[in-house]
């Protein structure tokens, strides 16, 4: 059965989206059988992030009403080797607890064929989202290190912990330790804020940012990049393995709440 991932945020523009696919690449790109199912209804961007807009026929209302199977509404990845595939999500479709629970049931049934489910989430989860999100191993709270949306984040958090949502885990962005000295925060001080535990830092960088607006995922560019690597450490951690966070300029080994 595969381990489901479901990855959100207290706040816009943090970067969730574009951390969904990359982290589902890097997973793929050890071996791993891996989904990922874009989950913001109503939006639909992470066709666009993995630049097979023009490839996306059918997506995960068309399976969810009988119009096709689940394998082909699924996109395979072509740089993925063979590893990754893609579920979109729905414009026509709005959250509620019947499409919560229809969704639910087939990210079950698909469970078996996969080693990772990566779902990209809606930023704040809707309430009628929150029972499929308890089918979620972990949820990743993505955000960027700043007061705005670190505020924003614990609000999230504490929200989610009242519908029993705890198995939860941080992802930070655009994360420069040469920023701290201008008084923005640290890891370290974010993790024991919030009191959770950080899962991977993304360096700040303009070269990433740029590539996902044209549909390149970071490790299909250039697997050596800072960035590239940043997701692989994060895709080890995942599978298990003690592996650092990694930010040259401090010492990052385990950033983890107290």
């Amino acid at each position: 059965m595969a381990k489901i991932y479901l990855i959100t945020s207290g706040k816009g523009g943090t970067g969730k989206s574009a951390m969904a696919v990359n982290i589902a690449a890097a997973l793929a790109d050890d071996d791993k059988k891996v989904l990922v199912v874009d989950l913001d209804l109503g939006y639909r961007n992470l066709d666009l992030m993995f630049g097979i807009e023009d490839r996306v026929v059918r997506q995960i209302s068309d399976v969810m009403e009988g119009r096709c199977s689940f394998s082909d509404a699924c996109n395979l990845i072509a740089d993925s080797k063979g590893f990754l595939y893609f579920l979109s999500a729905s414009q026509n479709l709005t959250w509620s607890v019947n499409c919560a629970q229809k969704i639910k049931e087939l990210l079950l049934s698909a469970s078996a064929s996969f080693d990772y489910i990566i779902l990209d989430g809606p930023t704040r989860i809707p309430d009628e989202m929150c029972e499929l999100a308890q089918i979620a191993d972990k949820i990743l709270l993505v955000m960027t290190p700043d007061y705005c949306c670190l505020r924003n984040t614990d609000k999230e958090k504490s929200r989610l912990i009242r519908f029993g949502l705890r198995n939860l885990e941080l992802v930070m962005n655009r994360y420069d330790p040469g920023l701290v000295a201008y008084g923005f925060l640290s890891a370290e001080e974010i993790a024991g804020l919030l009191s959770l535990n950080i899962l991977g830092l993304i360096p700040e960088d303009l070269t990433f940012r740029e590539q996902m607006g044209i549909g390149n995922p970071i490790l299909y560019v250039n697997r050596l990049y800072d960035t590239s690597q940043a997701f692989l450490r994060i895709a080890k951690r995942i599978e298990g393995n003690q592996v650092a966070l990694g930010i040259a300029e401090e010492d990052l080994s385990d950033y983890n709440a107290t």
